[in-house]
């Protein structure tokens, strides 16, 4: 959400929680503001440019995805996954159907 706000976004961000099952959190962020999002390396003294690493270590699933109802991206993690985390370990990254799931959307 700080992203959109840098960005100047003006409509409004929309954030969806839920338990595909019950060992499983999976949470969507869903905005219109232009771009994807980018990891990137923020100083010491930022207060922003860390949600995208943040996610990226502390999630066992994420992703972004561009498709469904209405303009923007959607960004989504899971936590409690076993099956995206056993598949990390071997190094492929999992695209859980994050997107699909919660926004209901067809590629």
């Amino acid at each position: 959400m700080n992203a959109c706000a840098a960005k100047g976004c003006t409509t409004p961000v929309t954030l969806h929680a839920g338990w595909p099952d019950p060992t499983r959190l999976r949470v969507l962020v869903h905005d219109e503001a232009p771009g994807l999002p980018v990891a990137r390396t923020a100083d010491q003294d930022d207060e922003d440019g860390r949600g995208i690493r943040l996610i990226s270590y502390g999630a066992d699933a994420w992703g972004v995805c561009t498709h469904g109802p209405g303009r923007g991206k959607a960004t989504w993690f899971e936590l409690g996954n076993e099956r995206a985390l056993a598949s990390a370990r071997l190094g492929a990254r999992s695209d859980a159907g994050g997107c699909d799931v919660l926004l209901d959307c067809a590629t």
